[in-house]
């Protein structure tokens, strides 16, 4: 009887821990996006707008497949998918020492903005972005890029 109740607990933390890691996530992403729309300036340090820790973001190619990101960013994470979507969707992954700080993912149209570099960034780089007003989204390019 023990064994059942202990893992039928197991099974409820299980599900629990995914919850509230995916609402962590969501929240991450609404307060970039709420970080984004609040720059009033030209050009701004990456470092300044994202609201959150994290030592670096990864831009994925379109048609990545999970395994390649996997291997690129050096950790496996359940909210890594397989970037089968094509040019223009935004799939950002920040990372903060071995973990998946969040990973972003959507067409600038529907999440508000785009954040353009090649390959990655890192935090102690400081890196400069252009600011873009660009119909309904705003776009942050690696400035020199």
């Amino acid at each position: 009887m023990n064994k059942k109740v202990i893992f039928v607990l197991g099974i409820i933390a299980g599900f629990v821990f995914t919850f509230l890691n995916g609402f962590i996530f969501e929240n991450k992403n609404v307060k970039l996006k709420d970080s984004i729309y609040a720059i009033n300036s030209e050009v701004v340090k990456i470092n300044e707008v994202v609201p959150f820790n994290w030592d670096t973001v990864y831009y994925i190619e379109p048609y990545t497949s999970k395994e390649e990101i996997q291997d690129i960013i050096g950790i496996e994470n359940v909210k890594i998918t397989d970037n089968n979507i094509s040019e223009g969707f935004v799939y950002l992954v920040f990372v903060k020492g071995n973990s998946v700080v969040t990973v972003l993912k959507g067409y600038p149209d529907n999440i508000g903005y785009d954040i353009r570099f090649k390959d990655k960034v890192n935090y102690s780089d400081d890196v400069s972005f252009n600011v873009i007003k660009d119909k309904n989204i705003i776009v942050l390019e690696k400035a020199g890029s």
